[in-house]
């Protein structure tokens, strides 16, 4: 490359450098994934030119931010209060807030911390397929793979996790796929929802997408960057920056339907694109051997089909209770418990307080005690100490103010309180005071299972289908962005790491991609294992996938010494396999102590293969599998 910056000479002649043009497949590698363009005055590719001017999308854009206004003023108070009760900054008593002394028993909080885990506990299992032939096979094979890893390197569910705390708290979680053209990755980013300006009259659909008509979604990126990769503008923006390559500026990110994007960096409009992340359909000019002329060959824009078949919107929402009248939901957890918190913080207080007059309170005689006398001795005896009272019966110079208790009503509405707040985020059965009437282990693994059913019928299956709408974006950018094949790692015979390679001239056909119903939704481990072992006694697993299901850290292996041991059991096998140092035994007639002739004779004409060469192995081993009956068990199993 001819500058180590990828971002130096404009952001169209930096993808230039960083991806292959030579592949006609990827029609779309002159603009950068993001839509971060402006270019250093080359020509823009004619199918990547968005059909609005600069002037059409200032005018666009002020009117999509005055409509916004309007719509969010309605949406910023939840968010805000959701947001403070989370922390624990929640209505308190008057008198309380004057002496800095607010009694808070932050419910909100615990109850959002145990239901995010319990919602994302693993990385969504993809499932591809992409025909019976074999080459299909092997597509979606590999297709899986990726994904598999690219979950695990993109730290997958902590994202899930991000975006669906977003929700609780913005009644709206929203993540966004873009490609890394300087690391030539695929990302997916949790966005703050409070900073994205949706258009009022959409909301998103069964598959997470976008059906309004415009997203805004402002981003802060230093001016030496945004120099960079708008030249053009190099002057403007060191002028908003003034000169400081480090300060942060604004840039505004504009999507329209999802087939183009505009850029402004204050008020200027920088770049009117298409979306980048689509092959368009476009020509190719070759020469012809014969004449020498240059032919112009249509080529069709292959694309991953999902969704809505079209260039769309490069987000993914996660909303549930929604009306479909709008971006955010009509309500959140939070919301819903706003009241429960506030009276069971109201209840505390009362509690608190009265144990406080039980303890402290005090009459004091003016006879006996000045004001200043009372106070003091009020301390001192607060401290064990004794008080001296000079002359007259001490029962009329100081008595005790004890309040009287409270009714049981008050501590029974207490619990109820708690109780209804974890009941409607579902995580009744999964914190220890859910479950400390439970005197059984089934007991306590039933009622977390019913809190797991509620949130995977409830949340978990909307981060599902989310989940299956990322991966086909995933799957999307691998057509568009793959002339240089993405690297990812899957597991070989063994159990081993095996190095593989995409390319998007791989998809010979466009693979099937969802998610596996129910793998997020958490399984006791217990119930796993029995399930596990249910299942290998009926034969309906083999030895790998038992131990795979027991999380043995390496199933094979172990599937391997099983039937090694059964082997040598069954005296299929010598004892010396498992144990080399253990004695080789005697032939049966040399124990006894007699060889007949014809034995001799026999064993000199025709040895028989040693027990441990490779095809006597495989003999043996193939008539143990066939002696051994159903439900047969293994070592340690029950």
């Amino acid at each position: 490359m001819e500058s180590s910056n990828p971002y130096a000479q404009g952001i169209f002649q930096a993808v230039k450098q960083a991806q292959s043009l030579a592949q006609d497949y990827n029609k779309v590698s002159d603009v950068k994934a993001d839509g971060l363009g402006g270019g250093n005055g080359d020509e823009v590719l004619e199918e990547y030119k968005s059909k609005y001017t600069p002037e059409e999308a200032r005018r666009l854009r002020a009117q999509w931010k005055a409509t916004y206004s309007v719509y969010f003023g309605d949406v910023e108070p939840d968010q805000k209060k959701s947001y403070n009760y989370w922390l624990g900054k929640q209505k308190t008593d008057v008198t309380e807030d004057l002496d800095g002394h607010n009694t808070v028993d932050n419910l909100i909080f615990e109850a959002v911390e145990t239901f995010l885990p319990i919602a994302n506990r693993a990385n969504p299992d993809p499932v591809v397929t992409a025909g019976d032939a074999p080459a299909a096979i092997e597509l979606a094979k590999n297709t899986k793979s990726f994904l598999v890893d690219w979950a695990d390197k993109a730290k997958f569910r902590m994202r899930l996790k991000g975006g669906t705390r977003q929700w609780v708290m913005s009644k709206l979680g929203v993540w966004k796929v873009s490609y890394n053209v300087v690391q030539h990755k695929i990302e997916c980013n949790v966005l703050v929802v409070k900073n994205l300006k949706l258009d009022p009259d959409g909301h998103w659909d069964e598959e997470g997408l976008f059906t309004g008509d415009w997203i805004g979604e402002p981003k802060k990126i230093s001016a030496g960057t945004l120099s960079d990769m708008f030249p053009k503008h190099a002057d403007r923006i060191k002028a908003l920056s003034k000169g400081n390559a480090t300060k942060k500026l604004t840039l505004e990110e504009w999507w329209y339907k999802g087939t183009d994007v505009f850029y402004f960096i204050d008020d200027e409009c920088v770049g009117t694109f298409k979306n980048p992340n689509w092959n368009y359909d476009g020509e190719t000019k070759t020469i012809d051997p014969n004449t020498q002329e240059e032919i112009s060959t249509p080529v069709q824009g292959k694309n991953h089909m999902f969704g809505r078949n079209q260039p769309t919107f490069p987000y993914v929402g996660l909303s549930v209770f929604s009306t479909g009248e709008h971006p955010h939901d009509d309500t959140s957890l939070i919301m819903q418990n706003v009241s429960m918190q506030d009276l069971h913080n109201k209840r505390l207080r009362q509690i608190d307080k009265n144990a406080d007059s039980q303890n402290n309170g005090a009459l004091a005689s003016g006879t006996s005690f000045t004001k200043e006398q009372a106070a003091e001795a009020a301390t001192f005896l607060r401290k064990g100490g004794t008080v001296w009272v000079p002359n007259g019966d001490v029962n009329t110079a100081w008595k005790r103010d004890a309040a009287p208790a409270l009714p049981g009503d008050i501590f029974q509405q207490q619990e109820k309180s708690e109780e209804r707040l974890k009941g409607i985020f579902g995580i009744t059965g999964s914190t220890a005071s859910g479950i400390q009437d439970e005197k059984s282990v089934r007991g306590k693994i039933m009622v977390q299972q019913t809190d797991s059913s509620r949130i995977g019928g409830g949340v978990t299956e909307y981060i599902e289908q989310a989940a299956n709408t990322i991966y086909n974006f995933v799957i999307q950018f691998v057509f568009v962005y793959g002339d240089k094949p993405f690297e990812f790692n899957a597991m070989g015979l063994n159990g081993a790491q095996e190095a593989i390679q995409l390319h998007n001239t791989d998809f010979l056909v466009d693979p099937n991609v969802t998610v596996k119903d129910g793998s997020l939704i958490p399984k006791d481990p217990l119930t796993e294992r029995n399930e596990a072992m249910d299942l290998w006694s009926a034969q309906a697993i083999g030895l790998p996938e038992l131990y795979s299901r027991l999380d043995f850290a390496d199933p094979m292996e172990s599937a391997q010494q099983t039937l090694t041991w059964q082997m040598v059991a069954a005296g299929k096998l010598p004892p010396q396999v498992l144990f080399p140092q253990f004695g080789a035994p005697m032939a049966q007639g040399a124990q006894q102590g007699t060889v007949s002739p014809q034995e001799q004779q026999q064993g000199t004409e025709t040895q028989p293969q040693p027990l441990t060469s490779p095809p006597a192995v495989e003999q043996q081993s193939q008539q143990l599998l066939q002696s051994v009956p159903l439900g047969g068990a293994i070592p340690g199993g029950q």
